[in-house]
């Protein structure tokens, strides 16, 4: 069995011990004979993740071309893909989901402004992971790459175009079609995007992590 196995059963009888006065069962002030056994079992059987492929410029630039860049859906989505990347954002603040909480965390339209001197986004970022409760805003630059196939500007800026969603929308919120209908990047298109474009470039996409 694994690391984590034997220590979750070890949990299990000094819980069992405990219950019975003996709480000094397996500490490891007690027990440091047993303490060192388990630090070898772990590095024996290791306990670290299996850490799973990045998503890489290359693969953008592939998926790129699979892309009808002149629709809003796409544009939205494109242009989500180029700012969770350089933004090293997590999905949950660019991509939508039903959770309550998790839509507190989305980026909106009015948080994203185009700095033209610079040629780049200033970003204003309410919550993250690590902010949950609004406690201070936290501003991200992210670059912009002139005539270059990633520029995350360009893409903003185009999905802006053609969509016009109001200031108090998510971020990529787009027009979903000839009806004034809006919808928003999901979460889960995020993630299938991200397989995609691993297939595209040959890497399976079981082994591509959904972080962007």
């Amino acid at each position: 069995v694994q690391h984590a196995t034997v220590v979750q059963y070890l949990k299990g009888v000094k819980d069992f011990y405990a219950q019975r006065g003996m709480t000094d069962f397996a500490a490891p002030g007690k027990w440091p004979h047993l303490h060192r056994m388990l630090k070898g079992i772990r590095r024996a059987k290791g306990g670290a993740v299996s850490r799973k492929a990045p998503i890489t410029p290359a693969m953008l630039a592939g998926y790129k071309h699979r892309l009808q860049l002149d629709t809003p859906a796409d544009a939205a989505l494109w242009a989500c893909l180029l700012v969770t990347f350089f933004g090293f954002f997590r999905k949950g603040n660019t991509t939508a989901k039903t959770d309550a909480v998790q839509e507190a965390k989305l980026i909106l339209m009015s948080d994203i402004e185009v700095d033209a001197k610079r040629y780049c986004l200033r970003i204003r970022v309410r919550a993250t992971k690590t902010i949950q409760f609004g406690e201070k805003d936290l501003v991200v630059w992210v670059q912009g790459l002139p005539g270059h196939v990633l520029d995350p500007v360009e893409a903003w800026e185009r999905h802006v175009r053609l969509s016009q969603p109001t200031p108090a929308s998510a971020a990529f919120t787009y027009l979903a079609d000839s009806v004034i209908r809006f919808a928003k990047v999901s979460y889960d298109k995020l993630v299938m995007a991200a397989k995609q474009m691993a297939a595209r470039v040959g890497v399976d996409p079981s082994m591509v992590s959904g972080h962007i």
